[in-house]
């Protein structure tokens, strides 16, 4: 199940209220928009989530599990080929990770088209290493976000790939016929990526093009790593969202339980 977000009010300084509401609503929020399929990309997990009025398609969702952590463990595996042995603590088996994970966020990307990326030339990268020393890359740097698209290359056959996994949603949407078409299309032709997995250059353009569908848009704001944050920012002071917060008098009142017969 996705994360939700906990938005918090003060309504004096002892009261608060408080509301639970899903990443990938609040990101849509913030995308300005009330239908769409929200791509959430986490650490350890990928949700697409297809969202249409501002209801969550629960049934439709499909969460991935692989995120930005698979990505920082394939670019290990490539230095390791590469005999990087700067990159080593103690010994061979022992990775500086946060290093690594360093390298991923400043010089990763995603190709269009992989099998042609593995072809051409391409120029190396460096990066300074805390210690001053310097490692050089090359198509490592693509290479490792392939994992996104291309689970199976890295060993996870039952994993779906990025591509696959939206057409599986949008199909699933598609096919439905107790869902209004017009609808319908208003939430499968508008694509937003979410999440700090997301922010990789190239990720945007080869999401559109994977996606099977004629009209499409992928949406990737330069804020969308905080976009939940923006989103729930936005959400609070929404009147819509009045009946979804918890009081403390509700709170006092109903107990605990109260909380989940308001969550979103």
């Amino acid at each position: 199940k996705p994360h939700d977000v906990i938005i918090v009010s003060r309504t004096s300084f002892r009261h608060l209220n408080v509301m639970f509401v899903p990443q990938e609503l609040l990101a849509l929020v913030a995308a300005g928009r009330d239908s769409g399929v929200v791509i959430n990309m986490g650490h350890s997990n990928i949700s697409i989530v297809p969202i249409m009025n501002m209801v969550i398609l629960r049934s439709k969702t499909i969460i991935l599990p692989m995120g930005g952590r698979d990505v920082v463990h394939a670019m290990q595996l490539f230095l390791v080929n590469r005999r990087s042995n700067q990159l080593f603590r103690n010994n061979a088996r022992d990775f500086d990770d946060q290093v690594v994970e360093e390298i991923v966020k400043k010089h990763a990307y995603v190709v269009g088209n992989y099998d042609l990326g593995m072809r051409k030339a391409f120029t190396e990268k460096e990066h300074e290493l805390p210690d001053g020393q310097v490692v050089k890359m090359g198509r490592e740097l693509f290479q490792c976000t392939e994992i996104l698209f291309q689970p199976s290359l890295f060993g996870l056959k039952d994993t779906l790939g990025l591509g696959e996994a939206v057409n599986r949603v949008i199909t699933s949407c598609v096919d439905d016929t107790l869902l209004n078409p017009n609808h319908c299309k208003a939430t499968t032709s508008q694509i937003i990526l979410t999440g700090a997995g997301s922010m990789f250059p190239g990720l945007q353009d080869r999401l559109h093009g994977e996606v099977e569908l004629p009209e499409k848009k992928v949406y990737a704001s330069p804020e969308r790593k905080l976009s939940a944050w923006i989103g729930g920012s936005i959400w609070a002071s929404l009147s819509r969202a009045r009946n979804c917060w918890t009081t403390k008098e509700e709170y006092d009142e109903y107990g605990p339980g109260v909380v989940h017969s308001k969550c979103w």
